[in-house]
């Protein structure tokens, strides 16, 4: 037998194992083999060598961890990781609204604006929301007045600033003087909100002399093009969430010079607390107003809302984007280059899609195609896509390739579920249940859905809804598919949907209608004679590959025509040929629902393809709960006992509906009413349905409002 002590283990640093590990060594030892180490004075000297080992082990971990930048934990130890990738996080970015301001004169007394016709720069324009809340823009630059209307005698008594560009924030400056014998002399900026974008940097020879003044400036983004005479300045977060203004060496980039005076002018903002601000304007209740200096009376009237308002990159960001920063090495020319600059540069994006014009349908070379999902609404404005192109892309795509920003091809996914439940293991109701049910549908799309080449999992879904509450045994989900569109009324037009996921049609030799839409009204040749010639009509498919549109007269359907468009069930694409509403049954949001050949299983996406789910639909979330016991027989929605009156028909969807026999077949159509207004639902999206004029014009689509199913 070996005399010889046992080792100290260190197996790791929790505190009552590294006591037992001391005791267990101690005990070894001959000299202390005798000793009762649980009831001796020894016992707190081995916690006190426990507790200073556990400290230590503990604190020399946390400091391995923040030494990596997969594994740090202080955003101050992410962004130092960052640094030395050349990555410098996003600050508070302005929202941004843009407006037109005109100043009106009495015939009578004619006058000039401002100063001497200019609008002076930072000039405050209050914007208030419909909430109360207010927040002050400003111009960033000194903008001038064109005359817009004159008087009787040709003086002038109206003038304006159209399309002018106002950033949310408070405008603030902070002045150094440059001391070289001070070797921790900093030039801070010390505001935590400051929106680095809005920064300026003058630096001007001395305090007597204002030499450099008028010139600012710009910031360093290639270190490459820089030589010891480049006014370029650098910029970086420091301790704190400050950022840090320094200068060249006079070898890459100009250094200052003693008493040289550097001045920052930059914006304070409250991030994206202002967005949408502007929103509520009416001519006779304006959104925002202005105390511009000078005489006359100053209007502001909204062309577009704030928006583009971010707060400050958090540290989760900083991780994922600083190596690919690196890795894209501020140019793009991937389509991992894109993503990437889009996703740092431009906050207000919530999702990316970038494919090059070789792999688009129909090709189009020379091109690449950026879609873009914002974080608010479902499109992007005119003036945020110029921002994109022009600000963002311009400077990084290669010369030659135009890059084309759309919006992405929204499919909106509607799910009726029935829940069987045992309410002898839960406490809770069957409107408690079906209230729960719908919460996590919601919580399931925002979290899994709603991103591009995101396919939508039917038995993750499902087994997610089995697991709200302990008394569900089983749920039961049907889905449809729709999509929205704009048509253009009056002008007959000719449209593609495409839905990328195949149509339900089980046998060759027809089925019945697997298509519906919400109303709309179009020419009926048996009303050629009278004032009005339209009915209110709808769309459905004839089972053997015919699009229809068709009206409900005396609860039976009456077909307007059998021929309105095509439908290919195995591609999953509808075609509407000269197809020309005069107007919506309501709002002007067109909006074709679709059986899936998956209705019960999995649906797909393809490049653009977005899966959303609108929140405020009431068809989207359909739930029907059932109280079920143990050995009873599970009811079935979709079973109609033999010989059922044609006459009736089941809406598993449960919103207000029309029962109607096809006239020509026999067979019942369930049409869903105008359940709930488009025009409360007012965001718009737009589709990958293609338009083409009978005339071979061309047309535009977009879309949006409620959903309709069956």
């Amino acid at each position: 037998m070996s005399n010889e002590p046992a080792a100290l283990k260190v197996v790791n640093i929790d505190f009552d194992e590294i006591k037992d590990s001391f005791s267990t060594f101690l005990k070894s030892q001959d000299r202390f083999k005798d000793y009762n180490f649980s009831g001796s004075g020894l016992s707190v000297l081995l916690d006190v060598l426990a507790y200073n080992t556990h400290y230590t082990g503990f604190y020399s971990n946390m400091v391995a961890n923040e030494m990596f930048l997969d594994s740090a934990v202080l955003r101050d130890s992410v962004v130092s990781h960052a640094k030395q990738l050349g990555y410098t996080p996003r600050s508070v970015t302005s929202a941004k609204a843009t407006v037109n301001l005109t100043v009106d004169f009495p015939e009578t007394q004619p006058g000039t604006p401002g100063d001497s016709g200019f609008l002076q720069v930072n000039t405050p324009f209050t914007c208030k929301n419909a909430d109360g809340s207010s927040y002050i823009f400003r111009n960033t630059e000194a903008v001038k007045y064109e005359v817009s209307k004159y008087n009787t005698d040709g003086f002038p008594i109206q003038w304006k600033i159209s399309d002018l560009e106002v950033i949310e924030g408070r405008y603030a400056n902070k002045t150094y003087i440059v001391d070289k014998n001070n070797p921790n002399q900093k030039f801070m900026i010390p505001e935590a909100n400051v929106d680095t974008s809005t920064l300026k940097v003058r630096v001007q020879k001395s305090t007597t002399d204002i030499e450099g003044y008028d010139t600012p400036w710009s910031l360093s983004k290639d270190a490459n093009v820089l030589t010891a005479t480049s006014k370029t300045y650098f910029l970086q977060e420091v301790e704190d969430g400050f950022y840090e203004v320094f200068f060249g060496d006079d070898i890459a980039g100009q250094d200052v010079k003693q008493n040289n005076v550097v001045i920052l002018e930059y914006y304070v903002s409250v991030g994206d607390a202002s967005n949408g601000c502007g929103l509520t304007d009416t001519e006779t209740s304006p959104a925002f107003t202005t105390s511009a200096e000078g005489s006359g009376t100053y209007t502001v009237s909204v062309v577009s809302p704030a928006s583009g308002g971010t707060d400050r990159e958090d540290k989760e960001s900083v991780r994922y984007y600083a190596p690919r920063a690196y890795q894209a090495q501020e140019r793009a020319v991937t389509k991992n280059d894109y993503e990437f600059v889009l996703a740092r540069d431009y906050a207000f994006a919530d999702a990316v899609k970038v494919w090059g014009g070789e792999d688009n349908d129909p090709p189009i070379f020379g091109k690449v195609f950026v879609a873009v999902k914002p974080k608010s609404g479902t499109q992007l404005t005119d003036q945020e896509r110029a921002t994109i192109k022009t600000t963002i892309l311009k400077e990084k795509n290669l010369v030659g390739i135009q890059p084309e920003v759309i919006d992405p091809d929204y499919v909106y996914i509607m799910f009726n579920t029935k829940v069987t439940y045992n309410d002898t293991l839960t406490t809770k109701s069957a409107s408690e249940i079906s209230s729960i049910v719908r919460d996590k549908m919601a919580s399931y799309v925002d979290s899994t859905l709603e991103r591009f080449d995101t396919n939508f999992r039917y038995s993750n879904f499902v087994t997610a809804l089995d697991a709200v509450d302990p008394g569900v045994m089983a749920t039961n989900t049907d889905i449809r598919l729709e999509k929205r569109f704009t048509p253009s009324f009056g002008t007959p037009l000719s449209y593609q949907i495409k839905f990328n996921n195949e149509f339900w049609h089980p046998v060759s030799t027809g089925c019945d209608p697997v298509v519906t839409s919400n109303g709309f009204y179009i020419f009926d040749p048996e009303k050629s004679t009278l004032t009005d010639p339209t009915s209110l009509a709808y769309l459905d498919d004839d089972g053997l590959g015919n699009i229809r549109t068709y009206t409900i007269e005396n609860s039976a359907k009456r077909i307007i025509n059998p021929s309105a468009g095509t439908i290919d069930y195995c591609t999953g694409v509808i075609n509407l040929t000269n197809f020309s509403p005069t107007k919506l049954e309501s709002g002007i949001i067109l909006k074709i629902t679709v059986i899936p050949a998956e209705r019960f299983g999995d649906i797909s996406v393809d490049r653009d393809m977005l899966l959303v789910m609108d929140m405020v639909d009431e068809n989207a979330r359909v739930v029907t709960v059932n109280s079920y016991k143990t050995n009873e027989m599970i009811d079935s929605t979709y079973c109609t006992p033999v010989g059922t009156s044609e006459s009736i028909s089941i809406n598993t969807w449960g919103i207000d509906s029309i029962t109607a026999t096809d006239e020509t077949t026999g067979s019942t159509t369930t049409t869903t009413s105008n359940a709930a207004s488009d025009t409360s639902r007012s965001s718009s999206t737009t589709s990958s349905t293609s338009s083409t004029s009978s005339s071979s014009s061309g047309g535009s689509s977009s879309s949006g409002g409620s959903s309709y199913g069956y």
